[in-house]
């Protein structure tokens, strides 16, 4: 298809049947100027390019936007995990009658908010890192984890003594090991799988993991 140039230098660049259409020029040859200014589409092409413009910063600010949204609603989850975490846990230590300074540290490591249908659910992790579940099937909850801690000889002296066998603070004497031994920072404390570790071999050590600053 002839794109109809305003100006060529050789009539010979023009199909015959439209060589009529031109007159000679001070360079070369022009297209008939009413013809010209029919085919003139500048301003088309002006508007065009400024439409097409306007809807890509259309789209970029619908994508930022969405991209705000989404990051202050993953802001706002975090938030309500870590409410709901922290009540589960203070909560079942209180009700245990423990120490929540000494106890909190290690109980809520432990824990994990998983959606549960239309809600959330506070889940005990085990050491692989997936909800804990009783022989029964059901899952593990807070307080268990915290009747486990209770029943230690090495963070039952975290709660108030009880008088039963096995539980609040053990005789002197029964903790063996280097005391403080066992740390973690505040930091690699949020890592579960490192905590375990670390509560684990204090446990064997019978010695209560720290977390420090």
């Amino acid at each position: 298809m002839f794109d109809f140039p305003l100006r060529v230098d050789d009539l010979d660049a023009v199909p015959e049947a439209y060589r009529g259409l031109y007159g000679e020029a001070e360079a070369g040859f022009a297209l008939d100027g009413a013809l010209a200014r029919r085919l003139d589409v500048s301003g088309l092409t002006s508007a065009l390019e400024k439409e097409r413009k306007a809807a890509r910063d259309a789209e970029k600010a619908l994508r930022t936007a969405d991209e705000r949204h989404a990051a202050g609603a993953a802001r706002m989850r975090g938030a309500l995990e870590r409410h709901l975490a922290d009540s589960a846990a203070t909560a079942a230590v209180a009700a245990a009658r423990g120490e929540p300074a000494l106890l909190l540290p290690h109980v809520r490591p432990a824990l994990a908010v998983v959606e549960d249908g239309d809600d959330f659910a506070v889940r005990v992790l085990g050491a692989d890192g997936e909800p804990r579940r009783r022989d029964d099937g059901e899952f593990f909850s807070v307080g268990e984890l915290v009747e486990e801690l209770r029943r230690s000889p090495v963070f039952g002296r975290a709660f108030e003594a009880s008088g039963l066998t096995g539980s609040g603070t053990p005789p002197t004497g029964a903790a063996g090991g280097t005391p403080g031994a066992f740390t973690l920072t505040r930091e690699e404390a949020r890592d579960p799988a490192a905590y375990r570790r670390l509560r684990d071999e204090a446990a064997r050590a019978g010695q209560l993991p720290t977390i420090v600053e």
